[in-house]
C-alpha cells in the first residue's frame, strides 16, 4: 500500500507550502486533515477521480486533458475499467458466481450468465490495454505486463489483486505527471484558440498605435503631459501581451469565469481556483504595467547628434 497524501499543492500564495511533495496514496484515502499545510490550495487526486470536485477541476475536465493535450486517456480509462472490474467481480462473489479459476476446489457452484459477463469484461479489459499488441496499451513495466497475461492465459477469469499493481503504476504515472501539469494549467490558462487569436491581434493593433505615438513624442518634443498620455495604449498593448502569452483572460479570471471545452464561459464552483484565478489576473496587471513603466521611459530619452539613442 502506498501513503501520504494524494495532492497537489498549488504554488504561487505560500512559499511554505510551494515545495511540499506530490504523495501518492491507495485510491479512495484522503489525507487527514492534520496532515494538510494549514495554508494554501490543495486539490486532491483521488477526489478527481471520484468525481467529486467541481468545474474547472471536474474528472471530465481531466479527462478531456488527457485526450486533447497529452493524448494519454488510455490512462484513465484503464483505470477506470480497472475499478469496474473490480466491483463486478465483488458483485457475482456476492451473488454467489464463482469467481475462482475452472478446475479449483475453492469454486462455487455459479450461474453461468454473470460468470460470462465478467469473462468477458476481463477479456475486453486485457485485450485493449495490457496484450502486447493491445489498440490502447497502457505504459506498465515489462514485468508487470508478463505476469498480467501469464494469469490471463492460466485462468482467464484474473482476480482483482493480480491487476493491483498495473493499478498503482497507471496511478503513479497520473499523479505524478499529468495531474500536476492539468492543475497548473487549469488555475493558469483559460482561452481556447480564438481568444488567444483575439488577444494576439489586440496586442499588434495597440502595439502600432504605441510605436508611432512613441516615436511621434520624442520626434516633435511633445510636454511631459502629453508623453504621460501614452502610458494608456502601452498599458493596453502589455496586457494584451500578456495574456495572449499566459492564455489567461484577467476579466475572466477577475470575474471568476472560465471558457470551458465546448467554448463557453461556464462559473468557477471551487472557490479555490476562483482565488487562484484572481490571483493570476492581479499579478498580470501588475506585470503589465511595469513593462508600460519601461517603455514610457523610452520616450524621455533624447536621441543623440547621430539620431540614435544612447540608453546607457
Amino acid at each position: 500500500m502506498l501513503s501520504t497524501t494524494d495532492s497537489v499543492v498549488v504554488a504561487g500564495l505560500n512559499p511554505s507550502v510551494s515545495n511540499a511533495p506530490i504523495g501518492l496514496a491507495s485510491h479512495g484515502a484522503n489525507a487527514p486533515a492534520a496532515d494538510l499545510p494549514p495554508t494554501g490550495l490543495v486539490v486532491a487526486f483521488p477526489d478527481v477521480l471520484d468525481n467529486k470536485t467541481a468545474f474547472p477541476l471536474s474528472l471530465d475536465e481531466f479527462t478531456h486533458f488527457l485526450e486533447n493535450v497529452e493524448h494519454s486517456a488510455e490512462n484513465i480509462r484503464f483505470y477506470g475499467s480497472v475499478r469496474k472490474y473490480e466491483r463486478l467481480y465483488k458483485e457475482s462473489a456476492e451473488a454467489g458466481v464463482s469467481t475462482t479459476p475452472d478446475g479449483t476446489d475453492s469454486g462455487k457452484t455459479i450461474a453461468s450468465a454473470p460468470a460470462v459477463n465478467v469473462e468477458q469484461f476481463v477479456d475486453d479489459l486485457i485485450n485493449k490495454y495490457v496484450d502486447d499488441d493491445a489498440p490502447e496499451q497502457v505504459n506498465i513495466r515489462g514485468a508487470t505486463r508478463k505476469a498480467l497475461l501469464e494469469e490471463y492465459k492460466a485462468s482467464k477469469l484474473v482476480h482483482p489483486d493480480k491487476f493491483q499493481e498495473a493499478k498503482t503504476e497507471i496511478y503513479q504515472l497520473m499523479m505524478m505527471d499529468s495531474f500536476a501539469r492539468w492543475v497548473r494549467r487549469q488555475t493558469t490558462q483559460n482561452l481556447d484558440h480564438k481568444g488567444v487569436c483575439q488577444r494576439r491581434d489586440g496586442m499588434i493593433m495597440f502595439g502600432t498605435i504605441a510605436a508611432v505615438l512613441l516615436l511621434l513624442s520624442i520626434t516633435l518634443h511633445w510636454s511631459i503631459f502629453a508623453r504621460f498620455a501614452l502610458l494608456v495604449p502601452l498599458y493596453l498593448t502589455t496586457i494584451f501581451y500578456e495574456q495572449w502569452h499566459a492564455k489567461f483572460c484577467v476579466k475572466l479570471g477577475g470575474e471568476g469565469t472560465r471558457t470551458a471545452k465546448d467554448g463557453t464561459l461556464k462559473a468557477i464552483a471551487d472557490n479555490r481556483i476562483l482565488f487562484m484565478s484572481a490571483m493570476k489576473a492581479k499579478g498580470m496587471l501588475r506585470k503589465a504595467f511595469v513593462k508600460a513603466l519601461l517603455l514610457l521611459a523610452l520616450c524621455f530619452v533624447p536621441p543623440n547628434t547621430s539620431g540614435q539613442w544612447d540608453l546607457t
